[in-house]
């Protein structure tokens, strides 16, 4: 028996389309997840941000500061692959340390159990973050060459400005289909990220996996245990009968996450005034208004040439060596300071 293709018409082609991108998306998630952690230098935009994670993860991060990525588990495994007995189990029992190689400068040791922030949010599919990647790509991609060698920065309790070079941008790009999000995120109505213990938020979330009962879940429940009165008063009753009751509980948002953003440097050779290639520190699923700005970062060097420079000036015209203290203003120029490009600040810079 002949059939003819070419007549199937354009959902056939759609179709098509979508599976070969889930098959390539996910062949290159595990090939960049897998590169990431051999690298071993804290990326960490697929370890701790990946589909693979699952929104367990991602609400145990938003309550207690603990990354899906640790040393223990360097992918990031969604935690209900671990059970044992019924109950998962993310639990650091050799109280190892990381030491977070954020850039090539290096950062003290962090601690990835309280390294997070009251934020927390992972890509939905492998293809999300494919395409998420891809569009960030593209945008750094344009910033190369000899005009955008170096950004110039305001410094905000002042006049004056600094120009540094061009090596750590932060890239903000949207969903390609309006409506489809990028990921999932939580987060806590209070900002108190980290208030909760694994144990507790594990206990809650394996509760509602399996039907469990507040007896169940917190058999001796203190007057420190949270919304005291509702484990108490529900002790005999299904503690989340509903998804919601659980995010409830924890005063969750849940956030559908339209945008992504991208972290990306580049070594910057002082003698040879050169910028290396482009590389992929982190990246996630967020909120914001799609753009890019530059990222200042200050070296041991620089900061001493900020020292120099204020000396036996007056007050009101020095100028701080904390990176936080400048905003982009919008300009980045060749070496020699010209020609000048001006581009639009994001919101969110």
């Amino acid at each position: 028996m002949n059939v003819k293709t070419r007549n199937w018409g354009p959902e056939f082609k759609q179709l098509s389309n979508l599976i070969g991108l889930k098959s390539h998306a996910g062949a290159q998630h595990t090939t960049n997840l897998q590169a990431e952690v051999a690298r071993h230098d804290g990326t960490h935009g697929y370890g701790r941000h990946g589909a693979q994670t699952g929104w367990e993860a991602q609400m145990i991060r938003a309550c207690t500061k603990i990354t899906p990525d640790q040393v223990f588990d360097p992918m990031g495994l969604n935690p209900t692959i671990r059970r044992w007995g019924g109950i998962f189990s993310m639990s650091d029992a050799d109280g190892s340390r990381e030491l977070d190689l954020f850039d090539q400068h290096g950062n003290p040791p962090v601690d990835y159990r309280t390294a997070a922030g009251k934020i927390a949010g992972g890509f939905l599919t492998p293809e999300a973050q494919f395409l998420a990647k891809a569009r960030g790509d593209a945008v750094v991609a344009g910033l190369s060459g000899a005009k955008f060698f170096a950004a110039q920065y305001a410094f905000k309790g002042g006049p004056n400005m600094i120009r540094a070079p061009f090596s750590a941008v932060k890239v903000s790009v949207m969903s390609p289909n309006p409506g489809a999000p990028y990921g999932l995120g939580f987060s806590r109505r209070d900002g108190a990220g980290g208030a909760f213990t694994h144990d507790f938020v594990s206990a809650c979330i394996d509760g509602f996996m399996t039907r469990k009962t507040w007896a169940q879940i917190e058999p001796a429940p203190t007057a420190a245990t949270h919304k005291f009165h509702m484990v108490t008063l529900g002790r005999n009753k299904i503690a989340f009968a509903e998804m919601t009751d659980l995010f409830e509980y924890f005063d969750l948002d849940v956030l559908w996450q339209k945008s992504a953003t991208l972290i990306y440097r580049r070594d910057y050779n002082a003698a040879a005034r050169a910028h290396g290639a482009w590389r992929l520190i982190t990246m996630f699923p967020d909120s914001g208004d799609a753009g890019w700005a530059p990222s200042l970062w200050l070296s041991d060097s620089m900061k001493a040439a900020i020292t120099a420079y204020n000396v036996g000036k007056p007050s009101a015209k020095k100028i701080n060596k904390n990176a936080k203290d400048y905003t982009w203003t919008g300009v980045v120029s060749a070496a020699a300071g010209q020609p000048q490009q001006r581009f639009p600040v994001p919101a969110w810079a």
